[in-house]
C-alpha cells in the first residue's frame, strides 16, 4: 500500500505532531487513507480528504485514491463541501 500512495521514501520517518516536526500534511493525509485502506474495506467513505491541501497535492491525492479503487475493487466515496461567502460591503 505504501508503494501505492507513494510512501515508501518516508517509510520510516516519525509522523509528527505540533512538537516534533515530522512529514508533510499530503504525506500525512495520504498515511490516513492508507490505513483505511489496509482493512479491506468495501466501502471507504472519505470526508473532505483534500481539506487543507493545495491544489497540485490535492490531485496527486485523488489520483492515487482513485487508482486504489481501481486496483482494489472497494465502493470509493468522497465528501467536499465548499463553502463560499460573500460579505456585503457598504
Amino acid at each position: 500500500m505504501s508503494s501505492k500512495l507513494q510512501l515508501d521514501h518516508v517509510s520510516d520517518s516519525c509522523i509528527g505532531d505540533e512538537a516534533t516536526r515530522g512529514i508533510s500534511g499530503g504525506q500525512r493525509k495520504r498515511v490516513n487513507v492508507g490505513m483505511e485502506m489496509v482493512a479491506d474495506p468495501s466501502l471507504l467513505f472519505l470526508d473532505e480528504p483534500t481539506s487543507g491541501l493545495d491544489s497540485t497535492t490535492s490531485f496527486d491525492l485523488v489520483k492515487r485514491i482513485t487508482m486504489c479503487h481501481f486496483l482494489l475493487e472497494y465502493i470509493l466515496i468522497f465528501c467536499e463541501v465548499n463553502v463560499y461567502r460573500v460579505d456585503k460591503v457598504l
